[in-house]
């Protein structure tokens, strides 16, 4: 009786954290695919500016600051990719050990069962 309630309650914690580790690791990986694409929406204003300049269209005053506020913006995008991404792996490398761990509890349970029949 006390296996079967250690069990049940084992399994729900695990099932909790698992949850929460998905949850935090889905999130961080949206990050990333937002920041991302702010970045590549960057580089597609970049070739716009460019070609906004050959023809003439903007001063090279105006692309200048555009320039400068934009490079800010990169930054900003090229920071939260990295800490998305290193937040992504530090999400799926804790999931694969609570995997592990888990695995191991449920070896152990069933080891402690057959012992006792």
């Amino acid at each position: 009786d006390s296996d079967s309630e250690l069990r049940s309650q084992h399994e729900q914690e695990t099932s909790a954290a698992r949850r929460k580790t998905l949850l935090y690791t889905g999130l961080a990986t949206v990050t990333s695919i937002g920041a991302v694409n702010g970045l590549y929406q960057s580089t597609k204003a970049h070739q716009q500016r460019k070609r906004l300049l050959r023809e003439g269209e903007l001063s090279k005053s105006e692309a200048a600051d555009l320039k400068k506020e934009h490079r800010k913006r990169d930054l900003i995008s090229v920071g939260l990719i990295a800490v998305s991404m290193y937040n992504t792996r530090l999400g799926w490398q804790r999931m694969k050990s609570k995997h592990v761990e888990e695995q191991k509890v449920r070896d152990d349970l069933e080891k402690n069962k057959k012992i006792r029949t």
